[in-house]
């Protein structure tokens, strides 16, 4: 049995800024045996991105139960019905633009991620920078598809761009995750991108776990409660730092004989501090890099000693003049007012980086965005 649910809750950002949520996401039922699931994520720089999800996830599921083979076929049978069924999707959008809104098409532009999966088999189709990882029978996580954004992070949005990535998972599947990016990028942050799992997997868990070797009589029950408690969860204070909207899609086979106990995982031993100094490397001034790392440093140890912190800092950014180290004890109004400058300064700094790496999709970067997240992910236990 595949058991399944999905949710697109409104961002922080959007509720502060009064606007709707832009995500979509539906679980669709083509058979007894296979079932889709599919996320979107309309670009937020756009005035109808959550017309353009809408119709993409509904198209695209639509689209697939009416094309899917009956019976069991070769891969490049799957291949082709996803495939014509996101460009189906990519159409839907660009008519119901000619139809209500001609000329605008750059105003319905969206991601979208589909997931299509039996018991024994998982084909996939992605466009844009949402995302899928699935869990296999042997208890590992995979990245199954690729973000899909250009140099300076932009993505690459349905219809203008028609870049399908569509394949078949070359493992047994137990679940399936479709992600839109705000949730993606929590789940596979990019501090575990260089480290054996890439995949956060205690927070992964989260939304999977529920389903291994449930029963068929609790399974509607069971799947409203673990619904409900990632809702709770991605709206608590945990997750303050997620303020883009967050769209989920599962499927799970309930059947796999697959303990929670198997999965697999390793807590990793990040840097941040090494992370958080490389961070700042861009600023072109080595007075506001310092005083942005020592400032960082005394957030992160509130009860640190004055040489602790100097300590620390001596060890990643080398031997500092005196004067770069702020003195807490000494603090001046004219020190104050020093410092003010400084964070106007630091702030105008970033506040550029950001304009010039600015993507068509509002909170897209990715780099830093989970650190003050990831402890509390990482503390959980499986």
């Amino acid at each position: 049995m595949l058991s399944s649910y999905c949710f697109s809750i409104v961002g922080k950002d959007h509720i502060k800024k009064h606007m709707p949520c832009h995500d979509s996401s539906l679980i669709a039922a083509i058979s007894s045996s296979w079932k889709i699931a599919v996320v979107a994520d309309g670009v937020g720089s756009c005035k109808h991105a959550e017309t353009a999800s809408k119709i993409a996830v509904e198209t695209v599921a639509k689209l697939i139960k009416e094309q899917f083979p009956p019976f069991v076929s070769d891969d490049q049978t799957y291949f082709s019905v996803i495939r014509a069924a996101m460009h189906g999707a990519a159409n839907a959008i660009e008519r119901y633009v000619e139809k209500n809104d001609e000329g605008n098409e750059r105003e319905y532009q969206t991601t979208l991620s589909v997931a299509v999966m039996s018991s024994k088999l998982l084909y996939y189709g992605n466009a844009g920078d949402s995302g899928i990882i699935a869990l296999d029978d042997q208890g590992e996580y995979h990245l199954v598809t690729e973000q899909q954004n250009d140099d300076e992070g932009r993505v690459y949005a349905m219809p203008s761009n028609r870049i399908f990535e569509v394949g078949k998972a070359k493992f047994t599947p137990v679940a399936a995750l479709c992600m839109t990016d705000g949730v993606y990028n929590n789940v596979v942050p990019f501090l575990l991108h260089d480290y054996k799992f890439q995949v956060n997997v205690p927070f992964a868990n989260l939304f999977i776990t529920y389903a291994l070797g449930l029963g068929k009589s609790k399974e509607q029950e069971t799947t409203e409660k673990c619904k409900k408690e990632a809702i709770q969860y991605l709206q608590s204070d945990e997750c303050k730092d997620m303020t883009d909207d967050l769209s989920v899609a599962v499927l799970v086979n309930t059947s796999s004989g697959l303990t929670r106990e198997e999965i697999k995982w390793e807590e990793p031993e990040i840097d941040f501090y090494a992370l958080k100094w490389k961070e700042i490397s861009i600023y072109p001034s080595e007075e506001i890099r310092n005083s942005v790392f020592y400032k960082y440093i005394r957030e992160k140890n509130p009860d640190w000693t004055e040489k602790q912190i100097t300590e620390l800092f001596k060890k990643y950014t080398g031997t500092p003049k005196q004067e770069e180290i702020p003195k807490e004890e000494k603090r001046t109004k004219s020190d104050s007012s020093e410092e003010q400058k400084t964070q106007s300064h630091t702030q105008s700094t970033e506040g550029e980086k950001k304009r010039g790496q600015e993507k068509i999709h509002s909170n897209k970067t990715h780099k830093n965005k989970t650190e003050s997240g990831l402890y509390d992910f990482l503390k959980k236990k499986l």
